[in-house]
């Protein structure tokens, strides 16, 4: 809401025939009949108060410069008349000069210090002049006299939200939308304050009120951003999709729609809104570094790259952006080592000139998920980014004033995630959190994710207290720090954004993180990384930033999965091949896996390699044309299935003849749900926990047939079972009597709780 002009509600009338003229003048003005008010006014030069009608005229005709000057006129005229000065402060204001605006307002009120309107006029200057502490105290003037005024509660109202007072912000919008209740504007805003307070249902409530009094694409956009919070994916995309369709030329409602499109996996529909944005707004940098980021996530580094190249000056967070890229599906081992070469090279750039992020989390937006699927450890790579961000952002890390505070009762656990619902973090997580309270832990969940399911309904009803983390970096963690907690366990790290932006902060006397993502973090805050003995080898606390804890179990309560069986004509998969099977994320293949996959097909005229559809369409692309250089006489012997349901995964994996585990970053989930079909996987463990996973499961069922020492021994294997169908059947059988150690184990609860308790009272 804007203030407009006063026109004529307090004059004086200067003589019978001037006044007469006057209010003529005015009638006509109000009736919209401008051309015959202005040549009226014109004719009563002498009186102030035409002179200051006119003025407001032409400025409500676009004439502003001409109507500045009869304003100016005006109050020359008659310096000590209020409404003359307040109409000239609300052209100044209009015109963006705050400050003069401000000077005559004040002028004004010296006049008539008890206007009320002059007082919230006053307070409105304030708040465009960012003193939003003096501008409350003029509504609070105006609220104790009349509390009723709606235009004063509405104004305190934007102050409290620009101050972060959310609560009291809300309080203003409902007295507003009581006063008022077809304000679509109190309604937009009650609905921004209650988003801000981490209640996206009756936010999303509040912004539909606002639609159904004047759906304008405003409303629809700040709609589309609660249904997100609320993880309404369908639902969030149409409403800002409505956004964009009511005002094609807004720049930032298609920024909106590509960033719902990105954060639902929709990164082609998320590339044509982000290029959209760049066009109606080429000066906006923001859409070009997503634009930026969502080319790089569909594989095309080098457009990426390209794109940034195309910014003339690229602010501190486009160059942090550019630093963290690197190729999804590499083109060859020399690519890799290339793009990581540029990582450090450009971190270090940017801390050496320590331009200042305010808000990475929100500039940003990105984690370095990619960094660990080289063969290389990334902890080199993951401490120069916290060294950069320590040069660029120190705000990141922010310490709770609460952190020290004594607490009584049971303990009290935070766990941080944006990933515990249908979700392999949740397939392997959210049995173990679910399980976690008793009579002497509470557990307190925040969820940061996009998605809500009946996992997620699941989860929030097993555990004491849960919250959806839908606002900025700021305050979700006072929200967290506010919640006096003993500790914090993040499932994952590295994955999510706001996840990965918190970890920064320290919010609570513990705080640790386990394999979810499996790499370390080089946060100063995260204390500790939480492992197995099977997933670690000597010395390998040198890989961690954190304090490595090595427990007993793999950290996860695994649900056996049900499969029904199916053929191979469910999956379009020829029956007269041997099936060599590799369902893992595309980038997780890396190049060194190529000479091997060339040597299984040499070796095997009937093998046929089968592969899973990546996340993105282009990667299947990639993936090809890397073969194609690298082994290409069998290049063409592989197979990209289209993307599987959970039992078609399975069924895969039990009618493959032998099952490959990627190198360096191996199956984890996946392998525990292809065990519970007996189906063979042949492994070469590193000497990371990332590759390790496999590893350690076949340890946990005391077998190590299948795990291999090289990656002539891992080929060796891998075509030995394929070609020996009494070996795989004696295999599957010997996995299939052993597995239930992987599946509904709830050793880790109490490790957990064990481990909690102990680091807590330490």
């Amino acid at each position: 809401m804007i203030y407009t002009f006063s026109v004529g509600k307090k004059h004086r009338r200067e003589s019978h025939s001037q006044g007469s003229g006057l209010a003529q003048a005015l009638a006509l003005h109000r009736a919209g009949r401008l051309a015959e008010a202005e040549n009226l006014y014109r004719s009563l030069a002498g009186n102030p108060k035409a002179v200051g009608y006119l003025g407001v005229l032409l400025c409500q005709l676009n004439r502003g410069e001409e109507g500045h000057r009869y304003l100016h006129s005006a109050v020359q005229l008659a310096p000590d008349d209020s409404e003359l000065l307040a109409n000239l402060a609300v052209a100044e204001h209009e015109a963006g000069r705050f400050n003069e605006a401000l000077s005559f307002v004040e002028r004004a009120l010296k006049f008539d210090p008890g206007n009320l309107d002059l007082l919230d006029k006053r307070g409105f200057i304030l708040q465009d002049l960012g003193r939003h502490e003096e501008a409350l105290k003029s509504f609070e003037v105006v609220l104790q006299s009349d509390p009723n005024h709606a235009d004063a509660q509405f104004h305190a109202g934007n102050s409290f939200q620009a101050m972060g007072e959310f609560s009291a912000a809300e309080k203003a919008f409902r007295k507003v939308v009581e006063l008022r209740p077809t304000d679509d504007e109190a309604w937009t805003n009650l609905g921004n304050a209650l988003f801000e307070q981490l209640n996206a249902e009756e936010a999303a409530t509040a912004h539909r009120r606002a639609i159904e009094i004047r759906p304008t694409a405003d409303a629809y956009h700040n709609l589309a951003i609660s249904l997100s919070g609320l993880g309404q994916q369908s639902s969030a995309i149409a409403a800002a999709r409505s956004a964009t369709q009511l005002a094609p030329k807004v720049a930032r409602h298609f920024y909106l729609l590509g960033s719902l499109q990105n954060a639902f996996k929709q990164t082609e529909g998320a590339i044509a809104s982000f290029r959209r944005a760049c066009e109606l707004a080429p000066e906006d940098e923001e859409a070009h570094i997503r634009l930026i980021a969502c080319l790089n996530q569909e594989g095309r580094h080098s457009e990426a790259a390209a794109e940034f190249q195309s910014i003339e000056n690229p602010t501190p967070a486009a160059r942090m952006v550019r630093s963290i890229l690197v190729p999804i599906i590499p083109q060859s081992v020399e690519e890799i080592e290339s793009a990581r070469a540029s990582v450090m090279e450009h971190l270090r750039a940017i801390e050496l000139d320590a331009p200042q992020i305010a808000d990475p989390a929100k500039e940003v937006a990105l984690t370095n998920f990619y960094w660990s699927y080289h063969s290389e450890g990334e902890l080199p790579m993951q401490r120069q980014a916290v060294a950069t961000y320590a040069a660029t952002s120190p705000n990141l890390f922010w310490t709770s004033p609460r952190v020290e505070v004594r607490k009584k009762g049971k303990v009290r656990l935070g766990v941080v995630s944006a990933l515990l619902h249908r979700h392999t973090i949740g397939k392997l997580f959210l049995p173990l959190i679910s399980a976690l309270p008793n009579a002497d832990l509470e557990v307190v969940m925040f969820d940061c994710s996009r998605a809500m399911d009946d996992w997620t309904q699941k989860l929030n009803a097993s555990v004491d207290r849960s919250y959806k983390l839908a606002a900025d970096l700021k305050t979700c963690r006072e929200f967290i720090a506010d919640q006096d907690l003993d500790a914090i366990f993040y499932p994952e790290i590295g994955m999510d954004p706001l996840v990965y932006y918190l970890a920064f902060s320290r919010l609570a006397p513990v705080q640790f993180m386990t394999w979810g993502h499996p790499v370390s973090t080089a946060l100063p805050n995260m204390d500790y990384f939480l492992s197995s003995v099977d997933l670690e080898t000597p010395g390998s606390e040198s890989q961690y930033s954190e304090r490595l804890v090595q427990l007993p179990s793999l950290m996860t309560v695994f649900e056996r999965p049900e499969c029904r069986p199916i053929g191979r004509s469910d999956l379009g998969l020829p029956e007269d091949k041997r099936l060599y099977v590799c369902p893992q994320s595309l980038f997780k293949i890396h190049p060194d896996m190529d000479a091997v996959f060339g040597e299984i097909l040499s070796t095997d005229e009937k093998g046929l390699l089968v592969f899973l559809t990546g996340n993105e369409r282009h990667w299947d692309e990639l993936l090809m044309a890397r073969f194609r250089k690298s082994i290409p006489e069998v290049a063409e012997r592989t197979q990209i299935l289209r993307r599987l349901n959970l039992n078609e995964y399975i069924g895969l994996c039990d009618l493959a003849n032998v099952v490959l585990d990627t190198f360096y970053f191996g199956g984890g989930n996946s392998s525990l749900e292809a065990f519970s079909v007996g189906a063979p996987i042949v492994t070469l463990p590193g000497s990371m926990l990332r590759g390790r996973i496999t590893y350690a499961e076949y340890r946990a069922m005391g077998m190590m047939d299948l795990v291999a020492e090289s990656a002539e021994s891992y080929t060796k294997k891998a075509l030995e079972i394929a070609h020996n169908p009494d070996l795989r059947e004696s295999l599957r059988r010997k996995i299939l009597d052993r597995n239930a150690v992987l599946y509904d184990n709830h050793k880790p609860v109490s490790e957990l709780r064990d481990f909690v308790h102990e680091q807590v009272r330490r």
